[in-house]
């Protein structure tokens, strides 16, 4: 009797020793993903591609469910001429969160890279629907993914959204760069 009293003792300080432990391991994979997040961000920024993909796959693989980490590492892989990976990031992104148009964005973005015109307006289309509060950070990613291609319908689309953004907000400074960029590649030098 006292021996299995003993016994029980020991499996519940075990399972209460697994459980704290369970727990760490938790809180701990939370901050990994909170601190690498930033880190695949700054690596993106530095131009340092190889090294973001490399640190979203070793997130995904704790945390494969994750539609942000699919979308570093999409746009990761197009910043390095990877658009087939991107595709297939995105996409994976997507089928995660279909209502972010994060994913989307890339995912057209990829298709305008790889002059599958269809399938890019599609996606496009679909990203400015998911686009609920009429974000000007996402015209504007919409806008410049029309910009990644040479199609004059996809540049004078480009250029209705960035027009869009700036009457809504004017002072925002990324719908000017981007029409810089719409303007030079329409050939237009003097407005």
């Amino acid at each position: 009797m006292l021996e299995m009293k003993e016994t029980r003792k020991r499996n519940n300080t075990f399972i209460l020793r697994l459980s704290v432990i369970g727990l760490m391991m938790v809180i701990i994979a939370a901050k990994i993903s909170a601190q690498s997040i930033p880190e695949i961000e700054r690596a993106i920024q530095r131009q340092e591609y190889q090294k973001a993909i490399d640190l979203a796959d070793k997130m995904l693989a704790n945390d494969p469910k994750n539609d942000k980490l699919y979308f570093l590492k999409g746009t990761a892989c197009f910043e390095n001429g990877s658009f087939s990976e991107a595709k297939s990031s995105f996409q994976k992104g997507i089928n995660y969160n279909g209502r972010d148009p994060w994913n989307v964005i890339g995912l057209a973005g990829s298709f305008a890279k790889e002059n599958n015109f269809e399938e890019a307006k599609k996606n496009f289309d679909k990203a400015q629907e998911l686009n609920k509060t009429n974000s000007s950070d996402i015209l504007i990613a919409i806008a410049d993914g029309y910009l990644n291609s040479e199609k004059r319908e996809f540049l004078n689309e480009a250029e209705r959204i960035l027009y869009k953004v700036k009457n809504v907000d004017p002072k925002n400074v990324n719908a000017f760069i981007s029409l810089g960029d719409m303007y030079m590649k329409q050939g237009v030098e003097e407005l």
